[in-house]
């Protein structure tokens, strides 16, 4: 019996001593985590601001991005711009000129992209794209709200997926006769992705994305009652996601004809598929990665078929 006791005392006093080791090795684990992601913001807005002289580009701001802007104005998105290292030439950060009845004149604001979004959260070093949002519909068939997913790992290494969800309801941008807009009406499901995607990097990133808004959810929370700014941001929005669609069906596009020749090809549309799933890149950057090196998709596709053959 009290070999036994001893014995369990033992294992016991083993148990505890490796715990505290390993409770001892937290800390510095969460530090060399917060610093490896503090080293990669500073160094991404340290190339940030070697590469923007925004003196010799503050002329073309005014031409082009902040039009009708007053100095006072330029220097507060310029300063914005460098807060968050976001890039207004790439469609990052936006200056948007409206009218404000307090003010009695039209005053500036700054919104961001879903791109500038995801922007910040790459620079952390700390985020992946998610898988594919997922929709929700009534028994009428009508879109009632889409969830997206981030990816965000955390202090001790470990990667943890984030949902959000955003309700068409509470999103949509409708018309004086409360019709949904025309964007809204063509592409309801990409629009009321990039709000659920906004809400989802915001739950992931609070401290990098405090203040920071995309047009989508400045839309909704500021209930506009004047519906040519609804439709002038809801016109930006839908500009962006236009874009960003066209950009991935042309990669597709060009993708598909470089693999013209490869054996079994009605085969890769089922192994695009499975490299979605498994990848923590975004499909664009995916597809542009593979019509970049086509040789390393081939020999991943023909392990692929291999497999499955196998199997």
């Amino acid at each position: 019996m009290m070999s036994g006791g001893c014995g369990a005392l033992q294992k016991n006093s083993h148990t505890n001593t490796r715990t505290k080791m390993m409770t001892a090795k937290m800390p510095m684990l969460t530090l060399r985590n917060n610093k490896r992601g503090n080293m990669a913001t500073q160094t991404n807005l340290a190339k940030y601001e070697e590469n923007h002289n925004w003196e010799e580009k503050k002329d073309l701001l005014k031409r082009t991005i902040c039009k009708g802007a007053d100095d006072s104005e330029l220097e507060l998105f310029i300063h914005a711009c460098k807060r968050t290292g976001l890039d207004p030439f790439m469609k990052q950060i936006y200056a948007v000129k409206r009218w404000s009845s307090a003010d009695k004149r039209e005053v500036m604001t700054m919104q961001t992209s879903i791109d500038g979004f995801r922007v910040i959260a790459e620079r952390t070093g700390r985020y992946a794209p998610g898988p594919e949002p997922k929709y929700v519909y009534n028994d009428k068939g009508e879109l009632v709200s889409a969830t997206a997913y981030v990816k965000k790992m955390t202090a001790d290494g470990t990667w943890h997926e984030i949902s959000a969800s955003a309700f068409y309801d509470e999103y949509v941008q409708t018309t004086k006769e409360g019709k949904a807009t025309q964007f809204w009406s063509r592409m309801p499901h990409v629009m009321l992705a990039k709000c659920s995607e906004s809400l989802a990097l915001r739950k992931a990133f609070p401290a990098e994305l405090s203040g920071i808004y995309t047009f989508d959810e400045m839309a909704q929370a500021s209930k506009m009652t004047n519906h040519q700014e609804a439709l002038d941001v809801e016109h930006a929005i839908a500009i962006e996601a236009q874009s960003e669609a066209k950009s991935e069906e042309d990669l597709l596009e060009q993708f598909y004809d470089l693999m013209k020749d490869a054996p079994e090809r009605e085969k890769i549309a089922h192994h695009l598929n499975f490299c979605f799933s498994k990848t923590k890149k975004s499909k664009r950057d995916f597809l542009a990665g593979c019509i970049e090196d086509p040789d390393t998709y081939l020999t991943s596709f023909k392990t692929w078929l291999a497999n499955k053959n196998v199997n």
